[in-house]
């Protein structure tokens, strides 16, 4: 099943042991050297609870109001959870990130992404173009495999990602106008 970032962002983490609340999604942590799902970060029920996450292999369903997992345990604290921790340390996040061609042109930034949450991986990103040419050329869909690296801050796509997706809108444009 696909989902959209934006539309996992503060959904509940529910224990299907418990019935608990056990947090809320803040963020999808992705693998940067391979576009996996690593697991889901969450902000805790409490002020004072430190850092959690769960990973990718402790969910049992991605649901449009919930994702549920097994039990309490599965939510755990970010210190455990190695890989996790590491990307979430070095700030590697996929929303809102710069969006560059690897000759170095500006293209915007990630405004959502799709994952799919069946086999665990990134799909593709919407890159929100910069001032000025949203209005005119939209939103880019880039597939996951036009990405070249996922860094902190800034995602850097295949020059001919770039070409393609303009390619693509023009003849969609061309179509429509026929």
């Amino acid at each position: 099943m696909l989902f959209e970032a934006k539309s996992l962002s503060n959904l509940p983490v529910l224990s299907l042991e418990s019935g608990q609340t056990l947090g809320f999604i803040s963020n999808i942590i992705i693998d940067p050297e391979n576009g996996k799902v690593l697991g889901l970060f969450s902000s805790s029920n409490f002020f004072w609870g430190n850092e959690k996450a769960v990973a990718i292999s402790d969910i049992q369903e991605f649901r449009p109001e919930a994702v549920l997992v097994k039990n309490d345990e599965s939510l755990l604290d970010l210190n455990e959870l190695v890989r996790i921790k590491k990307v979430v340390d070095q700030k590697i996040f996929i929303l809102g990130s710069n969006v560059i061609t690897e000759s170095g042109e500006k293209l915007g930034k990630v405004a959502d992404f799709v994952i799919n949450a069946d086999l665990g991986i990134l799909i593709k990103i919407y890159v929100e173009r910069l001032w000025g040419k949203s209005y005119i050329e939209g939103t880019l869909i880039i597939p996951a495999n036009k990405i070249i690296s996922i860094e902190r801050k800034r995602i850097i796509i295949t020059d001919n990602a770039l070409k393609e997706e303009i390619e693509e809108q023009e003849a969609v444009k061309e179509a429509a106008t026929t």
